[in-house]
Order: C-alpha cells, then structure tokens, then sequence
C-alpha cells in the first residue's frame, strides 16, 4: 500500500471513531447544593451572593430553603451519601450536627476570611461560623402602645404582664429565637444551668398571656401585621426588616441584655463539592458580602474589618464593644438537653 493510501486510511478511521463517539458538548458545570434559610435572607443570597459565586467560581448554586432543624436533619438522613454541600442552620443545629459528625472542619487555607472572624463567631474546633450576628431581643407595637398610654417594655418580665393577656408572641421553644428567650427567662427567674424549674413554675403564666407560640417566622411577621400580637421577642434582625415592611414595632433590648444568636455556616462532611462548599463559606465572610448582609437584613457583620454607615450601624449588633454587651450561652448544654426540654414544654403549654 502506498504511503498517500495509508494515509486516506488512516484519516477515514480516525473520523469513523469520531462519529461514534457521542457528543455531549462543553463540560457540565458543577453544582452547589446549599440548604439555606427561607424569606427575605433566601432572596438576597439569590440575587446578589449567588451571581458572584458563580461568575467567580464557575460552578452554579441551588439553594433549598429550609428551617433549621429541617436542613440538619436533612443533612443527617444523606449522611451515608450526601447530596449538599453547605447547610445554613442555627446555633443549637450546628452544635448537634457536630455532635452528629455531619460538618467538615473549615479550612483556614481556602476560609481566608476565617482570621476577621470575632471569635464568639467561630466555632472553637472549626466545624462552623456564624454569617451574622443578631440578638433576641423585645418586639412591640409602638403605635397600639402609645394608643393605650403604655410606657415601652423594658424587660423579659413584662411579657408576663397581665396587661398583655392574649396579645403576646414568643416563639415557641423549638425555634432558635424561642430557646434563647426562655433559657434568659429561665436566668432572670433565678435559674442555673439545665435547672429550668423556674420557667417550668412560671411558664403556665405567661402561656395564658400568649395569642399563639411561633415556630415560623411567618407566624410572627402574621401576627403583628394583623395587630393581634402587640409584644414579643424576636431576632432583631428580623424586627427591623418588619420596620422596613413599615409595621410600627420597635425593636427593645431589654435590661438583661439582648442574647446573642447567629445563623451557622457549615460544610457537610463527605459533601459532593468540598472545596466549593468551602470557597462558598469564605465569599459569604467577605467583607462586601457581609455589608450587604448588613444593610438589607441587619444581620451585624462578624468580619470585624467591614465598615458600616452610622445609620445602617445604629440598627445591627455591630463593633467589638457592642457584640461582647450580648449575652452568650452554652449552646453544648442546651443540645444536651434539648430534646427533654422540649417535651416537657409541650406538655405545660398543651398546644
């Protein structure tokens, strides 16, 4: 065979294997799951940190919003085989997945932003990180109040006052915002530690006060929207979007202190996109991302670098002095007992 015939030859077999390959066109971008939070928190993670990341990164992102709890256990059902990368949950769901070995150690190396971080902010065997920080503190009707010639509460104690019989909104104990309220009450009440004998001894008191116990937040957002509810606690976070929506609450920090809670960032363990999951932690502790955190849901920034206006600052937990004022608690006691808490609450308030 001449060298001009091996040659066509060799051509015509190459393009015959050619055409039996299929064709699948470019690379499929890779996914990031991330179970996040639902409402205003979930929209502005779509339209301003989701871009970002994925102009950046070159990968896409679903999010699924999600409570919580239900994003952990979520997480714990796929832990054998994980389909999200990130999940966003509360302080006691990030201390219980840890306990439940579902979250990855952050690593500091891919988690820049880790080193801006307040301290209180970071968990300390990195397992997790807060992406803001807020305070459950005391929400009430300004203008129901000053029609009533009611002075403004001042204290957790007044949300058991007789006054407010059938118009008080706590959140109810399996939410993040609830626990942090009672474990206060509890304190304030002169109990210690895991003891809540004093708020089991008052709760029935301030149940008779309550028009209903909100495990959503939109079960508090309807209720003062409505007027039905005129007190309650709530993150102040969330209070001042409320003020945005034009409700008339005010946002109380009551004498005891506000209490410090945050919404947790953590990589699952074992996750599809483990340096993706990581990269996504570290863009949302940036400091532009953490400014606009700021400014549209008034989380306070946990990148201590980032710089607010005066106007944005007077409404967040914001600065070194202001977010050690908040009252900080032992979130590994409060998993360890959750779970009896919760069935003895349920058992008291009946509904």
């Amino acid at each position: 065979m001449s060298r001009t015939a091996s040659l066509v030859l060799a051509m015509f077999l190459l393009i015959v294997v050619l055409v039996a390959i299929p064709w699948t066109g470019s690379a499929q971008p890779r996914t990031l799951v991330v179970l996040s939070q639902a409402g205003t928190l979930q929209q502005i993670m779509q339209e301003e940190v989701v871009p970002i990341f994925e102009r950046e990164f070159g990968a896409k992102v679903t999010l699924i919003p999600g409570t919580a709890q239900a994003n952990l256990t979520r997480v714990i059902a796929q832990r054998n085989r994980p389909e999200v990368d990130v999940a966003i949950v509360n302080d006691i769901a990030q201390v219980q997945g840890k306990q439940q070995g579902v979250w990855e150690r952050l690593d500091s190396s891919i988690v820049t932003n880790l080193s801006s971080v307040y301290d209180v902010a970071r968990d300390p065997e990195g397992y997790g990180v807060a992406q803001g920080i807020t305070a459950t503190v005391i929400a009430y009707n300004a203008k129901v109040f000053a029609r009533l010639g009611w002075k403004p509460p001042t204290s957790w104690m007044d949300l058991l006052d007789a006054r407010y019989k059938g118009r008080v909104v706590p959140h109810h104990i399996t939410n993040g915002f609830g626990v942090t309220f009672l474990v206060a009450l509890n304190e304030l009440l002169g109990g210690k530690g895991a003891d809540l004998t004093p708020l089991w001894s008052r709760l029935p008191e301030l149940n008779q006060n309550t028009l209903l116990w909100a495990r959503t937040s939109s079960d508090f957002d309807n209720a003062f929207a409505q007027e039905a509810g005129w007190i309650g606690e709530n993150g102040a976070t969330r209070i001042n979007v409320l003020i945005d929506q034009k409700l008339p609450l005010h946002v109380v920090y009551p004498k005891e202190g506000g209490v410090f809670i945050t919404a947790q960032l953590a990589a699952v363990r074992n996750a599809p996109n483990p340096r993706l999951a990581q990269q996504f932690i570290n863009l949302i502790l940036s400091e532009p991302i953490q400014k606009r955190l700021s400014e549209t849901q008034y989380y306070g920034p946990v990148n201590a670098k980032v710089q607010l206006s005066p106007e944005t600052a007077a409404r967040v937990p914001y600065g070194v002095r202001q977010v050690r004022s908040l009252k900080v608690l032992d979130w590994a006691m409060i998993a360890a007992n959750y779970d009896q808490w919760i069935s003895r609450f349920t058992s008291i308030i009946g509904r």
